[in-house]
């Protein structure tokens, strides 16, 4: 379950997600609008532009130096303007990578008031939390959305039973709503706290997980203890004779 949020506060524009609906990584899953963006890109332009001139700058004061010309108290002013225009500009990088803007594709003339939120998993749309038009805070929750490739099944078992328990341990695990169904299981986890309900958290993973099977749905299973070698038969090899089997 991944919950999407904003990283810089702004106007949802548009977005078409309902619950329910597929997603993929990389889509686009809702157009943000904000005059700080705008404001973000004319920084980050501005200092790569005051870069450039600090850069030459430093080269001839470099220059001058090495023919004494200049003093050493001039050429350290250069460097350390320098310096802290290149940290700014990566600061400045950074943050329009975090509202998904590459820093090293923008120009004068592609500076925009949108940004793009995008999908970072394959999955489906479990939840959507806001409408176009509203203005969302980085606090905000946009959408959820969950991936249901690698289901996995969190059972509760009565403390009196986790002795019996181990890590790699085969489940047969069935669905409430039909338990004729049966799917393969095995224990991945098991927690290390009681719960009030004096039950043990135990996380096992689906071997084969169906397409019916949905987050929040209720199984019930069954845990094999131990295993043992034995000698044994079919019940059909049994026949009753004479009041003895």
């Amino acid at each position: 379950l991944i919950s999407i949020s904003c990283p810089l506060g702004g106007y949802l524009q548009q977005t078409k997600l309902l619950p329910g609906m597929r997603v993929r990584k990389g889509q686009v899953l809702a157009t943000l609008e904000h005059a700080q963006y705008i404001s973000l890109q004319q920084d980050y332009l501005t200092t790569q532009t005051r870069l450039t001139f600090l850069a030459a700058d430093l080269a001839r004061q470099e220059t001058l130096q090495r023919d004494q010309a200049t003093s050493d108290k001039a050429l350290q002013a250069a460097r350390a303007e320098y310096r802290t225009q290149q940290i700014a500009e990566k600061a400045l990088a950074e943050k329009l990578r975090l509202i998904g803007l590459n820093p090293d594709q923008l120009t004068p003339e592609a500076i925009s008031k949108s940004i793009a939120l995008r999908s970072p998993i394959h999955g489906f749309v479990s939840a959507v939390k806001t409408n176009i038009g509203k203005y969302v805070s980085p606090t905000d929750v946009l959408f959820e959305l969950i991936n249901t490739d690698d289901l996995h099944l969190t059972l509760k078992v009565f403390e009196k039973d986790v002795p019996a328990l181990r890590v790699g341990q085969k489940i047969v695990a069935r669905p409430n709503t039909d338990l004729g169904k049966s799917y393969a299981a095995h224990i991945i986890l098991i927690s290390q706290n009681v719960g009030e309900d004096r039950t043990v958290e135990v996380h096992c993973h689906l071997d084969n997980a169906p397409d019916n099977l949905l987050p929040g749905m209720f199984m019930t299973a069954d845990i094999t203890a131990d295993n043992q070698r034995v000698v044994a038969v079919p019940n059909d090899a049994i026949v009753r004779y004479e009041n003895r089997h």
